[in-house]
């Protein structure tokens, strides 16, 4: 059984959540639980061309998180809009796969401005409207971190011209398979 499936048949049944997360709930239906262990991706909304001022942390963050008892680590994801949680996603010791995944890709700190630029094919990406992204990856050799507008058009056009883009993308789209490209918001 793959990774995916074992998402797909958790998800029939809600949120699994690991026994040290407290019983109470948000206004949005959301466990209130504080996130722990170490941030592994940062994906947060930092401007907005539409009427919508922020008013708070909006974006997803992803923390890499060793639970006693469970076979591990685990990955749990959290969705903030305007400073209040909305989403919250854990798969248990089914994460451990997505975590393994990650690491895998090899993805290291590097310039995106010069990546595209060195790019042998230069793409005119046209978004209307628009979001300023930061991403930010904890890699072992540091942390890579990108501030852009509207950075899922870019990454995918350049991804086959720069190994450095294809593995960021290959990293964001791991994560967008575990919880959901929709939710991710990219």
């Amino acid at each position: 059984m793959t990774i995916l499936s074992l998402i797909r048949i958790s998800s029939l049944f809600g949120i699994l959540l690991p026994a040290a997360f407290s019983a109470s709930v948000s206004a949005h239906g959301i466990p209130n639980v504080t996130p722990r262990g170490e941030l592994m991706v940062s994906i947060k909304v930092i401007g907005s061309a539409s009427v919508h001022q922020l008013k708070g942390k909006t974006g997803w963050e992803f923390y890499v998180v060793d639970q006693p008892g469970v076979v591990g680590p685990m990955l749990d994801g959290f969705r903030y809009k305007d400073g209040e949680l909305i989403d919250f996603v854990s798969a248990g010791s089914v994460s451990k796969e997505v975590v393994e995944d990650v690491n895998a890709v090899g993805l290291q700190p590097f310039d995106f401005a010069a990546a595209v630029n060195s790019a042998p094919k230069h793409m005119n990406t046209l978004v209307l409207d628009g979001t300023n992204v930061e991403i930010r990856v904890m890699t072992p050799s540091g942390e890579l971190r990108l501030e852009q507008w509207n950075p899922g058009a870019t990454i995918d056009d350049y991804a086959p011209y720069n190994t450095d883009i294809r593995k960021l993308k290959s990293v964001l789209d791991i994560l967008a398979l575990y919880i959901g490209r929709s939710r991710m918001g990219i």
